[in-house]
């Protein structure tokens, strides 16, 4: 048996002002069939587990988006974001101990769906007979200083390579090294194991959250009690805590099939097409003399006159303008409002 893990709980800062708390980036339409991420993450993986094992994990905030997005997934609903441990733990909780996992972001874009699944079946049945704990590294076609890289043992090649180093997010003349150099993928943050493995790993690497969380086994969906167990249990990422620490972890290469975490305006643009000159378009909008620009609008006529390398995002009441290079500091708007108590933009 394999079961999907969905992740749904993240908040998409950087793609403020669409993104939203009551509205995260993951329940946002996305490219011509105006599916959202969410639903395209659980149509992509159903025709390798079947669309009634998948699971979803998300706020207990968002429980009608999700239920409205994912109708054929067990949802479980967190009442309070607890970073990516905790949900791949209870996911865990709920199966059997045999059975694989594919852990995968709610808000990932992928171009070759049947590439995706041909790797996803590999990691599958390596899972299946070995005691590893699998990650997906994405093939880097460019020297990406965003992403958190792994690093494979030196000289091993084939469908599944130990790996030998998890990599922070580089300068760009280290990354620019990483991919003359070779041996490096992008960290993807999708995963493939068997949940005893994945749970070995939590008792051994995790100690405290694992009999934090060891009542939630096959109890996931009973709120009350969900409630009283992560009330005591910190934030914890699954890299940090489990990843990093062991020695059984390996990668299967994803090869060019155009991911990206849709982690910004940036990365979002380039995923749809531009005029001639470069800009991308969506909503109410019209630019003249213009190149290299993103504008979008959910309510407001925008035009743009004589710009480049700009961004202009209008969402719900908020207008944000920011070079197309510094896209990623929106983030900081955001935690500007945070500090502001601006609760009505957020």
């Amino acid at each position: 048996m394999s079961t999907a893990v969905i992740m749904a709980g993240g908040v998409g800062t950087r793609f403020w002002p669409a993104s939203r708390r009551s509205l995260p980036k993951q329940f946002l339409p996305f490219g011509d069939e105006d599916k959202s991420l969410l639903r395209i993450t659980a149509d992509r993986i159903a025709p390798v587990v079947g669309e009634e094992n998948v699971i979803c994990i998300g706020s207990e905030q968002h429980r009608e988006l999700l239920n409205q997005h994912v109708p054929s997934a067990t949802v479980f609903f967190e009442p309070v974001g607890r970073n990516t441990a905790p949900p791949v733990l209870l996911a865990a909780l709920q199966v059997d101990p045999s059975d694989v996992l594919v852990v995968l972001c709610a808000d990932h874009y992928i171009a070759d769906e049947d590439r995706f699944r041909e790797v996803v079946q590999l990691g599958i049945e390596h899972a299946e007979k070995n005691d590893d704990l699998i990650t997906m590294g994405i093939t880097p076609n460019s020297p990406h200083t965003g992403y958190g890289y792994i690093r494979v043992a030196e000289g091993s090649s084939g469908d599944v390579m130990p790996v030998s180093e998890f990599v922070e997010k580089p300068d760009l003349e280290t990354a620019v090294r990483y991919l003359d150099q070779g041996g490096y993928y992008w960290n993807s943050g999708m995963f493939i194991w068997r949940a005893e493995v994945i749970l070995a790993a939590f008792e051994k690497y995790m100690p405290e959250l694992y009999e934090l969380m060891l009542p939630l086994k096959g109890k996931g969906a009973e709120s009350q009690l969900m409630s009283k167990v992560f009330e005591r249990i910190s934030p914890e990422s699954i890299d940090y805590g489990i990843l990093e620490k062991a020695d059984n972890v390996v990668t299967v290469p994803s090869g060019d099939i155009g991911w990206s975490d849709v982690g910004s305006w940036d990365a979002w643009a380039k995923l749809l097409p531009a005029d001639e000159s470069g800009n991308v378009l969506r909503g109410d909008a019209h630019v003249l003399d213009c190149s290299n620009s993103i504008v979008s609008s959910d309510s407001l006529y925008i035009a743009a006159v004589g710009v480049s390398d700009l961004a202009i995002i209008e969402s719900a009441g908020a207008l944000v303008v920011v070079p197309r290079s510094r896209v990623e500091e929106i983030k900081k708007v955001v935690d500007h409002l945070k500090d502001s108590e601006r609760d009505d933009i957020l």
